[in-house]
């Protein structure tokens, strides 16, 4: 689908099981020999706490059973959205207007798939790289950085401005400068991207956290990273993830469309 495709999955719930009698012998569950999960209850009385039976808590309980009504609702959804027009206000105000010096002019089909780059308009298609984890995520990257690291953000930073010039895509990089003392945090931009550097005490993963917080649901968003916490955070915030080894992998495939064009080109 070029990118285009939406899929969303909800829980409906239980389901009757059609041969139940056959799969609870199977288990032979003993549910009052389970002390992980057991089905007896603590009550409180004089500021102590006391275990009631499972068939007995009918006689101390004082509240109607959650069990005696059954919800109409099969899952609950929560949905939460910005616009396109509040997203690029948020990426104006944290990084200013849109540099765009397009390199390569892509053909109609591609066209039709992607975002506009040409000059002055505002890219709403946003990425945001956690710079460092892709850095030590692709081999090539972490070759170079063991010579040190201003050669491998510099590579990555390259990479990543092809990548913005040929798909149209506003790209983000963060990297951690929460170690240096009196570090007061850099945005810069960087041949159509945008660099940020984040302040002493504060880690990359603060900064895409907070950002990705403020931006909210939008499907146009997406942040490359292995971290499992910027992740789990990008889950609960509604925008795409993406590994750093599936990034690799859309490198990759950027870059031989590039090869192909470029060589159209020369025929």
């Amino acid at each position: 689908t070029g990118g285009l495709g939406r899929l969303s999955l909800a829980l409906a719930g239980y389901d009757v099981c059609h041969n139940a009698d056959e799969v609870i012998k199977t288990f032979a569950y003993n549910a009052e020999r389970d002390l992980e999960n057991t089905p007896d209850s603590v009550f409180c009385a004089h500021g102590a706490g006391f275990v009631v039976k499972w068939n007995d808590v009918k006689n101390y309980m004082h509240l109607e059973s959650c069990f005696s009504k059954k919800s109409t609702l099969p899952y609950a959804h929560r949905h939460i959205t910005i616009d396109e027009k509040e997203l690029e206000a948020i990426m104006l105000r944290e990084f200013g207007p849109v540099r765009s010096n397009v390199l390569y002019r892509t053909t109609a089909t591609r066209e039709k798939t992607v975002v506009s780059a040409s000059p002055g308009t505002v890219r709403t298609s946003c990425l945001i790289v956690d710079g460092y984890n892709v850095i030590f995520a692709w081999d090539s990257l972490k070759e170079l950085a063991e010579d040190g690291l201003e050669g491998a953000r510099e590579r990555l930073c390259h990479i990543l401005s092809n990548y913005a010039h040929f798909t149209g895509c506003r790209v983000v990089c963060v990297f951690d400068g929460y170690k240096v003392a009196g570090n007061q945090g850099e945005k810069f931009d960087f041949h159509c991207i945008d660099v940020v550097f984040t302040k002493e005490r504060e880690t990359g993963d603060n900064y895409i956290e907070r950002l990705i917080s403020e931006i909210g649901r939008n499907e146009q968003v997406r942040v490359v990273t292995s971290d499992s916490m910027i992740q789990l955070s990008a889950v609960r915030t509604g925008v795409f993830r993406m590994s750093s080894a599936e990034f690799e992998s859309e490198i990759d495939r950027v870059d031989a469309e590039i090869a192909e064009l470029i060589e159209k080109k020369k025929e």
